[in-house]
């Protein structure tokens, strides 16, 4: 007996009634409530072993989508690794990927500097608690303004996807208002939210990027719609679900890092091949320690696997 689900016949007779708007923000709210429920199961023991910042990050994520943590690392530091930056860019400029800004995919893995931040505990226990994901890589990048060009990093309003995910991304140099600071969408990831605002703006169901959009969102949500400043050393944790940008950059430069994290949602070592050619190449397609990076989705895998009771990968 084939069992329908009740949400897809409510989906579908409201495409109906009310046209593909109203059905569109329903499918919506089912994926993300679907979405949540499943990583609930994995996270209740977790958050028993975390600090007290650490559930405050927590709870915040939760509730309004990100954290701001000042003084995560120090200004000496911060200006170390602009200088590392700096180097690794030139030294391996055929891995980099050019657009608005340009950026590195798996810094950390020819940076010992970078690499020594990814042990810090903070990043991996947020990251289980939340939702369970796996560390892939740090992103680096750097966003300069130059005449006659509007630039902004990550091209627009967009959601990374349509469920939870953690990014962590640390300032390098000071942000303000005109050098590209992260601007988000407070708890747009959250299942209602996202019902409303979909319903709203009329925003198409699962298409992530609403660049068309960010005036109108901009300007009719001000009350949500948070522009984080911050001095070098300022770490941002944040649901890739969230609506977010990067500003458009008026003036000066913008470094910072981003640290990536992947749901356990892979099957296949094809599957893991795909992501990271699609999401770490450079502008050339090529990517930096390609074999190293799968290593770490492989083991993702490998977790996967035993929990469905597969043991031929």
């Amino acid at each position: 007996m084939v069992m329908i689900n009740p949400f897809t016949i409510f989906s579908n007779i409201c495409d109906i009634l009310f046209g593909k708007r109203v059905s569109g923000a329903i499918r919506t709210l089912r994926d993300t409530l679907a979405s949540a429920k499943q990583d609930k199961k994995n996270i209740d023991l977790t958050i028993l072993l975390l600090s007290d910042l650490e559930k405050d990050i927590l709870d915040a994520v939760h509730t309004k989508g990100y954290y701001i943590l000042q003084d995560f690392l120090d200004k000496d530091t911060c200006a170390q690794l602009i200088d590392e930056v700096k180097d690794v860019f030139h030294e391996h400029e055929k891995y980099l990927y050019y657009a608005d800004d340009i950026r590195l995919n798996g810094i950390d893995t020819v940076s010992n500097k970078i690499s020594q931040l990814t042990k810090q505990d903070i990043f991996s226990n947020i990251a289980q608690a939340y939702c369970p994901q796996h560390f892939s890589w740090v992103m680096a990048n750097i966003l300069q303004f130059k005449h006659g060009k509007k630039s902004c990093s990550g091209g627009g309003l967009h959601r990374d996807g349509g469920f939870r995910e953690l990014k962590f991304m640390i300032y390098l140099s000071d942000v303000n208002e005109k050098n590209g600071c992260f601007e988000l969408l407070e708890k747009s990831h959250r299942p209602w939210y996202k019902f409303l605002d979909t319903l709203r703006f009329n925003l198409p169901y699962n298409n992530s990027r609403y660049e068309n959009e960010y005036s109108n969102i901009s300007q009719a949500l001000k009350h949500r719609f948070k522009k984080i400043i911050g001095k070098a050393g300022t770490m941002i944790i944040f649901d890739t679900s969230l609506m977010h940008t990067g500003a458009e950059i008026l003036e000066g430069e913008r470094f910072a890092l981003t640290f990536y994290f992947a749901r356990r949602g892979f099957i296949s070592i094809a599957a893991i091949d795909e992501f990271i050619d699609k999401n770490a190449a450079g502008s050339k397609g090529l990517v930096i320690n390609k074999e190293l990076l799968k290593q770490r989705l492989v083991q993702q895998l490998k977790d996967n696997t035993v929990i469905m009771g597969i043991d031929n990968i």
